[in-house]
C-alpha cells in the first residue's frame, strides 16, 4: 500500500496526464490514520474534479503539511471562481464539511469571481511522529 505522500503524488500525475492541467505541489510525508488518509485523497480528487468541471481551472497549487499538531491541506485553482454566496454547498462540498467535522477537523472554502477556488482543510494529527523521505 502506498504512503499518503505517494498516493497524493500519484493523483497529481494521473490528473495531469489525463487532463493536461498543471498541478504544483508541496507534500510532506505524514502518517495519517486510515480514515484521514482516505478523506485527504478523496478531497484532493474531488477538489481537482470540481475545479475542472465548475471553474474551468487549468492549474492547481496543492500543499499538505503538518503544522502545530494539525494536518493542513490547501488546494487552490486558477478557475473562474464565484461569489461565495452563490456557491451551492451541493452534496460534494456539504459531504466534505460533514466528514471533516466527523474526523475532528474543519474545512473552509473561499472564492471570488475570476479569482479561482480554494479548499483549506485542517485535521488533528493522530500519528506518532513525522517521517521524512
Amino acid at each position: 500500500s502506498l504512503s499518503l505522500r505517494e498516493e497524493l503524488q500519484q493523483i497529481v500525475n494521473e490528473s495531469s496526464e489525463s487532463t493536461g492541467i498543471k498541478i504544483r505541489s508541496s507534500i510532506q510525508e505524514i502518517n495519517a490514520d486510515g480514515e484521514q488518509h482516505r478523506f485527504i485523497c478523496n478531497t484532493f480528487k474531488e477538489g481537482i474534479s470540481n475545479g475542472l468541471r465548475h471553474g474551468n481551472a487549468t492549474a492547481f497549487w496543492f500543499e499538505l503539511r503538518l503544522n502545530e499538531g494539525m494536518i493542513e491541506f490547501l488546494l487552490s485553482d486558477n478557475g473562474a471562481g464565484a461569489k461565495m454566496l452563490e456557491i451551492k454547498e451541493g452534496l460534494g462540498l456539504y459531504g466534505m464539511k460533514e466528514r471533516a467535522e466527523r474526523l475532528g477537523g474543519e474545512i473552509t472554502f473561499s472564492s471570488e469571481p475570476d479569482e479561482g477556488f480554494e479548499i483549506f482543510l485542517k485535521l488533528p494529527y493522530k500519528g506518532e511522529k513525522e517521517t521524512t523521505k
